[in-house]
């Protein structure tokens, strides 16, 4: 039997992870399409990906039960705002070529396509994570209730 909540938190996380996979899958070829040296520069956007959703984890699983309403609507509200970010540097990469060929656009453009979503989004799964956990603990340690219980 399905609890009350466990479908739309699995949703909610089911949509977060796909977030999380488009933008790290868009940022690297969009970061790619013009580098060279393709496979040193795949090795260090994928080193790049995995570390900011390693840190992203590290950070949003919290150590109590669970994060408050507040800090959950502050995750969403980041991977939201971030993904924005991205897309609107992602725009400027594309329209201005010149960004691509300076000194700090490659750089800025591995920070905002890839570290920044990964980062943000891996926070919110952790957290999405921990307050399942939560909720699952507080069930468990509820009185039965009904007849005999």
């Amino acid at each position: 039997m399905r609890r009350r909540g466990e479908l739309p938190a699995t949703a909610a996380a089911a949509t977060v992870g796909a977030a999380l996979g488009i933008a790290l899958f868009a940022g690297g070829a969009l970061l790619l399409y013009a580098g060279q040296g393709f496979l040193t520069s795949a090795g260090l956007l994928v080193g790049v990906a995995l570390a900011a959703v390693a840190a992203g984890v590290w950070v949003g699983g919290p150590e109590g039960p669970g994060p408050g309403h507040r800090r959950m609507l502050g995750r969403w509200m980041l991977g939201v705002v971030v993904l924005g970010v991205a897309s609107f540097a992602a725009s400027a990469w594309l329209r201005v070529p010149a960004i691509q060929t300076s000194t700090l656009g490659p750089p800025l453009g591995m920070v905002l396509f890839l570290a920044e979503p990964a980062y943000a989004l891996a926070a919110l799964l952790a957290a999405l994570e921990a307050r399942r956990r939560g909720r699952e603990g507080a069930r468990a340690l509820r009185p039965a209730s009904g007849p005999g219980g």
